[in-house]
C-alpha cells in the first residue's frame, strides 16, 4: 500500500476526493443530527443555516469531503514546494488526509477543517518569506487569514502565536512587519463588527462569541483503536524524529527553518490542549499538522521495503478500524 500511495502518476490526484468521500460519507448521521447551528460562530453558522434542510446531512458530508479533500491537496502543495521530500508524489498529501479524517467522524469537525485550510495558507505565506527582503504584506496576509478562520472557529485564537513564531524563527526583527502581522490580525474582525453593527445597530456576535469560547465540555473518552492508533502515530514519528535530530545540522537552512516550525507548531498545540482538553478531537487535526512529516519519513526512510509497507498497512488498518467503529 506504500507503493501505491507514493506513485506519481497524475491520476492519483482523483484519490483526495475519493479517500475524502469515503471519510465523510462514515461521519455518523447522530453528529450530525445534533449540530446546532445557533450555537456555532457567525461564519460558521450562517454556512450551516445555508445548508439547513431536508437534505442536511447530504450537504454536510458534501462539505466535510470537499475541504478534506483541499486540505490534502494544498497540504502536499507545501511538502512538494518546500522540497522537504526528494519525490514529488502525493504521498504526505494523502497521509495528511488519513490523519485529519480519522477525527473528523468522531465529532463535528467542519469549521475545524476550514479553520485548518485557511491556517495551512497562511503558514505557508509565513514560510515563503525565507530569504525575502521584505515581507510586510505577507505577514499582513497571513494575519488577514488567521483572523478569517476565527470567523469559523472561535478557538483559532490558540493558533495566533505561529504568526509571531514564524517572524522570529524565519525573519530578522523587523518592527513594521510585526506591526502588519498585528494590523492583518486585527483588520477583518474590525471590519465584520462595523458592518454588523451597521446591518443590526448592536454587537451580540461579541456576546454570543464569547459564550461560544467559554462553554464547558466533556472530557473525551477514548476508544482502545483510538489509544492504540495514536501511540503508534506517536512512536513512529517520534523515532523518525529522532533520525532527523540526528542529522539536522547537514540540513539546507530553509529545511531546519520548516522543522523549527512544525516542532513549535506542535507544542502550541499541546499547550492548547492542556489549556482546553475537553476540544482534543479538534486539536487533533493541528497536532497532525505538526506530526505528518516525521510520521510519513518514519515509512519513506525504512530501508528494508517489506517493514515499511508492512508497517503503513497497519496503520491503514488502525485508521479503517476508528472509522467504522464511529460510523457503523
Amino acid at each position: 500500500m506504500l507503493r501505491f500511495f507514493q506513485n506519481n502518476n497524475i491520476l492519483m490526484f482523483l484519490f483526495f476526493p475519493v479517500i475524502a468521500g469515503l471519510i465523510a460519507l462514515a461521519a455518523p448521521k447522530e453528529i450530525i443530527d445534533h449540530i446546532n447551528p445557533e450555537k456555532q460562530v457567525y461564519l460558521y453558522k450562517q454556512l450551516l443555516l445555508f445548508i439547513q434542510g431536508n437534505s442536511f446531512i447530504v450537504f454536510y458530508k458534501i462539505c466535510l469531503a470537499f475541504f478534506l479533500t483541499l486540505n490534502g491537496i494544498l497540504f502536499n502543495k507545501f511538502v512538494v514546494t518546500a522540497k522537504i521530500n526528494k519525490s514529488n508524489n502525493f504521498f504526505f498529501g494523502f497521509l495528511f488526509l488519513i490523519l485529519i479524517g480519522m477525527s473528523s467522524v468522531k465529532t463535528d469537525n467542519l469549521a475545524i477543517l476550514i479553520a485548518l485550510l485557511v491556517f495551512i495558507s497562511a503558514l505557508i505565506i509565513i514560510i515563503k518569506t525565507l530569504r525575502k527582503p521584505f515581507a510586510i504584506f505577507d505577514f499582513f496576509n497571513a494575519g488577514m487569514l488567521i483572523s478569517i478562520s476565527f470567523l469559523f472557529w472561535v478557538n483559532i485564537v490558540f493558533f495566533v502565536p505561529m504568526i509571531f513564531i514564524g517572524l522570529f524563527v524565519i525573519r530578522s526583527q523587523q518592527w513594521r512587519e510585526w506591526l502588519t502581522a498585528i494590523i492583518g490580525l486585527f483588520l477583518p474582525l474590525f471590519i465584520f463588527l462595523s458592518f454588523y453593527f451597521f446591518i443590526y445597530s448592536n454587537v451580540d456576535v461579541v456576546y454570543d462569541t464569547v459564550i461560544i469560547f467559554s462553554q464547558k465540555r466533556e472530557l473525551p473518552v477514548f476508544t482502545v483503536y483510538q489509544i492504540i492508533t495514536v501511540s503508534y502515530i506517536f512512536l513512529i514519528s517520534l523515532l523518525s524524529s529522532f533520525k532527523i535530530i540526528s542529522r539536522f545540522n547537514t540540513l539546507e537552512t530553509d529545511i531546519q527553518d520548516y522543522y523549527k516550525i512544525f516542532f513549535l507548531l506542535f507544542i502550541n498545540s499541546l499547550v492548547f490542549f492542556l489549556l482546553k482538553p475537553a476540544i482534543l478531537y479538534n486539536i487533533l487535526p493541528f497536532s497532525m499538522l505538526a506530526l505528518v512529516i516525521p510520521f510519513g519519513l518514519g515509512f519513506i526512510n525504512i530501508r528494508r521495503k517489506i517493514f515499511s509497507e508492512l508497517l503503513f498497512t497497519i496503520f491503514l488498518g488502525f485508521a479503517v478500524l476508528i472509522i467504522i467503529n464511529f460510523s457503523f
